[in-house]
């Protein structure tokens, strides 16, 4: 059981349940566009755009949280999380779901160098290297766990609806 009296386990823990959001869908992502009649070469083109988004999107989003703090920068990340997964839910046609996948890349983009800098200054590890090292290996287990039994789970619940897998990753995402 993970003690959420301390800061660094619920660093950890919100690491793991933003990990997890994404994983859920993960497993069945491709399956699903395949559902909202998207092609292969259409769900190729989401991904590159995917990744086109990452690239134009890591610096922005990393000047956002040096100007206006980490902490907005993972509300920001929460939100724009939120807009991708919803878009997902309720989009039919391949111009939505770029949309989509736009607003999850920036999510990502918020979250990857904002979270980790926050982690360090609020549980003031920067000057033990010892307590750094050992938050950084529980965050990783932790994350493994969680994404491992996430994926698992929203492919369960897509097995009845794909939907439900959405759902449950923007429930995550909240919390």
């Amino acid at each position: 059981m993970i003690n959420l009296q301390n800061t660094e386990n619920k660093f950890a823990l919100a690491d793991g349940l933003f990990q997890s959001s994404r994983l859920f869908v993960g497993a069945i992502s491709v399956m699903y566009l395949l559902s909202k009649n998207i092609t292969a070469e259409e769900i190729a083109m989401i991904k590159i755009i995917q990744g086109i988004c990452f690239f134009l999107f890591d610096i922005p989003t990393g000047i956002f949280a040096d100007l206006f703090g980490r902490k907005n920068s993972l509300i920001a990340s929460a939100l724009t999380g939120t807009i991708g997964f919803t878009f997902y839910i309720f989009s039919n046609s391949l111009h939505y779901f770029i949309i989509a996948e736009a607003f999850c890349a920036l999510s990502i983009c918020f979250w990857s160098g904002a979270f980790a800098a926050y982690a360090i200054d609020a549980c003031q590890l920067k000057d033990s290297q010892g307590r750094l090292d050992r938050f950084v290996h529980k965050n990783q287990s932790l994350n493994s766990i969680m994404i491992a039994v996430s994926g698992i789970l929203g492919g369960y619940l897509a097995s009845f609806n794909f939907n439900y897998s959405y759902f449950s990753s923007l429930l995550l995402l909240i919390c």
